[in-house]
Protein backbone atom coordinates (compact mmCIF):
# COMPACT_ATOMS: atom_id res chain seq x y z
CA UNK A 1 0.00 0.00 0.00
CA UNK A 2 1.75 3.36 -0.68
CA UNK A 3 2.54 5.86 1.65
CA UNK A 4 0.45 9.18 1.57
CA UNK A 5 4.05 11.06 2.82
CA UNK A 6 5.50 9.87 0.24
CA UNK A 7 2.97 11.69 -2.32
CA UNK A 8 3.73 15.11 -0.08
CA UNK A 9 7.41 14.46 -0.93
CA UNK A 10 7.00 14.25 -4.75
CA UNK A 11 4.69 17.13 -4.50
CA UNK A 12 7.25 19.06 -2.24
CA UNK A 13 9.88 18.58 -5.09
CA UNK A 14 8.06 20.37 -7.54
CA UNK A 15 7.22 23.42 -5.22
CA UNK A 16 9.16 26.40 -6.06
CA UNK A 17 10.32 29.27 -4.20
CA UNK A 18 12.10 32.52 -5.55
CA UNK A 19 15.64 33.06 -4.63
CA UNK A 20 17.93 36.06 -5.10
CA UNK A 21 21.56 37.40 -4.95
CA UNK A 22 20.68 41.00 -4.02
CA UNK A 23 24.25 42.26 -4.18
CA UNK A 24 24.23 41.03 -7.89
CA UNK A 25 20.84 41.56 -9.23
CA UNK A 26 20.08 37.85 -9.88
CA UNK A 27 16.77 36.60 -9.03
CA UNK A 28 15.46 32.94 -10.17
CA UNK A 29 13.02 30.27 -8.57
CA UNK A 30 14.51 27.14 -7.59
CA UNK A 31 13.04 24.01 -5.38
CA UNK A 32 12.15 24.69 -2.26
CA UNK A 33 13.73 21.57 -0.66
CA UNK A 34 16.91 22.30 -1.78
CA UNK A 35 19.43 23.16 0.81
CA UNK A 36 21.20 26.19 0.68
CA UNK A 37 24.68 28.00 1.76
CA UNK A 38 27.37 30.49 0.56
CA UNK A 39 30.70 28.54 -0.31
CA UNK A 40 33.53 30.75 1.74
CA UNK A 41 35.72 31.29 -1.62
CA UNK A 42 36.60 34.71 -3.42
CA UNK A 43 34.77 35.30 -5.23
CA UNK A 44 31.84 33.95 -3.25
CA UNK A 45 30.11 30.68 -4.62
CA UNK A 46 26.16 30.44 -3.99
CA UNK A 47 25.70 26.20 -3.15
CA UNK A 48 21.87 24.40 -3.71
CA UNK A 49 22.15 21.26 -3.65
CA UNK A 50 19.81 18.24 -3.16
CA UNK A 51 21.26 14.54 -1.90
CA UNK A 52 19.76 12.46 -4.30
CA UNK A 53 20.60 14.83 -7.44
CA UNK A 54 23.24 16.93 -7.19
CA UNK A 55 24.27 20.29 -6.76
CA UNK A 56 23.71 23.87 -7.93
CA UNK A 57 26.37 26.67 -7.76
CA UNK A 58 26.43 30.30 -9.03
CA UNK A 59 29.66 32.13 -8.95
CA UNK A 60 28.69 35.82 -9.90
CA UNK A 61 31.72 38.11 -10.69
CA UNK A 62 32.17 41.73 -11.14
CA UNK A 63 34.61 43.19 -13.51
CA UNK A 64 35.92 47.15 -14.45
CA UNK A 65 33.36 49.12 -16.28
CA UNK A 66 35.26 49.06 -19.19
CA UNK A 67 34.79 45.03 -19.39
CA UNK A 68 34.06 43.27 -22.31
CA UNK A 69 31.54 40.54 -21.78
CA UNK A 70 31.60 38.96 -25.47
CA UNK A 71 35.19 38.43 -26.35
CA UNK A 72 35.15 37.28 -22.67
CA UNK A 73 32.39 34.84 -23.39
CA UNK A 74 34.50 33.89 -26.84
CA UNK A 75 37.74 33.40 -24.71
CA UNK A 76 35.49 30.92 -22.89
CA UNK A 77 34.38 29.26 -25.65
CA UNK A 78 37.54 29.19 -27.02
CA UNK A 79 39.55 27.87 -23.89
CA UNK A 80 36.54 24.55 -23.54
CA UNK A 81 36.86 23.95 -26.67
CA UNK A 82 40.50 23.67 -26.85
CA UNK A 83 40.41 21.44 -23.74
CA UNK A 84 38.21 19.03 -25.66
CA UNK A 85 35.18 20.19 -24.17
CA UNK A 86 32.04 20.64 -26.66
CA UNK A 87 30.74 23.79 -25.66
CA UNK A 88 27.47 25.19 -27.76
CA UNK A 89 26.25 29.10 -27.34
CA UNK A 90 22.62 28.61 -25.60
CA UNK A 91 20.35 31.85 -24.45
CA UNK A 92 19.72 32.74 -20.81
CA UNK A 93 17.47 35.26 -20.19
CA UNK A 94 17.61 36.92 -23.62
CA UNK A 95 21.81 37.15 -23.68
CA UNK A 96 24.15 34.53 -24.80
CA UNK A 97 25.56 31.75 -22.70
CA UNK A 98 28.28 29.32 -23.11
CA UNK A 99 27.41 25.38 -22.15
CA UNK A 100 29.61 22.81 -21.57
CA UNK A 101 29.89 19.09 -20.21
CA UNK A 102 33.04 17.91 -18.06
CA UNK A 103 33.70 15.07 -16.43
CA UNK A 104 36.17 14.28 -13.44
CA UNK A 105 35.36 12.94 -10.00
CA UNK A 106 31.90 14.95 -10.87
CA UNK A 107 29.96 15.41 -14.06
CA UNK A 108 29.85 18.99 -14.13
CA UNK A 109 27.29 20.76 -16.59
CA UNK A 110 28.69 24.78 -17.09
CA UNK A 111 26.81 27.37 -17.82
CA UNK A 112 28.73 31.14 -18.36
CA UNK A 113 26.81 34.51 -19.55
CA UNK A 114 26.97 37.46 -18.14
CA UNK A 115 25.42 41.78 -18.14
CA UNK A 116 27.97 44.45 -18.65
CA UNK A 117 30.77 44.09 -16.13
CA UNK A 118 28.58 41.17 -14.17
CA UNK A 119 29.90 37.62 -15.15
CA UNK A 120 27.43 34.21 -14.10
CA UNK A 121 29.14 30.90 -13.86
CA UNK A 122 26.70 28.47 -13.09
CA UNK A 123 27.27 24.48 -12.39
CA UNK A 124 25.16 21.77 -12.23
CA UNK A 125 27.47 18.70 -11.15
CA UNK A 126 26.59 15.04 -10.49
CA UNK A 127 28.57 11.69 -9.89
CA UNK A 128 28.79 10.23 -12.62
CA UNK A 129 28.26 6.67 -11.63
CA UNK A 130 24.70 7.52 -11.18
CA UNK A 131 24.15 7.39 -14.99
CA UNK A 132 24.90 3.51 -14.16
CA UNK A 133 22.17 2.84 -12.44
CA UNK A 134 18.43 3.50 -13.79
CA UNK A 135 16.95 4.38 -10.84
CA UNK A 136 19.88 6.89 -9.96
CA UNK A 137 19.58 7.71 -13.95
CA UNK A 138 16.12 8.77 -13.43
CA UNK A 139 17.63 10.68 -10.51
CA UNK A 140 19.91 12.77 -12.78
CA UNK A 141 17.15 13.52 -15.10
CA UNK A 142 14.79 15.19 -12.58
CA UNK A 143 17.63 17.04 -11.40
CA UNK A 144 18.57 18.10 -15.20
CA UNK A 145 14.97 19.15 -15.45
CA UNK A 146 14.86 21.08 -12.34
CA UNK A 147 18.26 23.01 -13.69
CA UNK A 148 16.31 24.04 -16.60
CA UNK A 149 13.89 24.95 -14.61
CA UNK A 150 15.84 27.57 -12.84
CA UNK A 151 17.64 28.71 -15.82
CA UNK A 152 14.61 29.43 -17.29
CA UNK A 153 13.56 31.68 -14.61
CA UNK A 154 16.66 33.25 -14.11
CA UNK A 155 16.80 37.23 -14.22
CA UNK A 156 19.75 39.69 -13.83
Amino acid sequence: MPNDDDDDDDDDRDELTAESIDTFGITFSRPKYWEARIEAREPPTYLWWDEDCGSFRITPMRFAANFELEPFLEGVFAREQASGHAPIWRTLSGRRCVAWIADAESRCHFYVTGRGELVITISYAYDPDMLDDDYEQDLVEIGLEQVDAVLASLVF
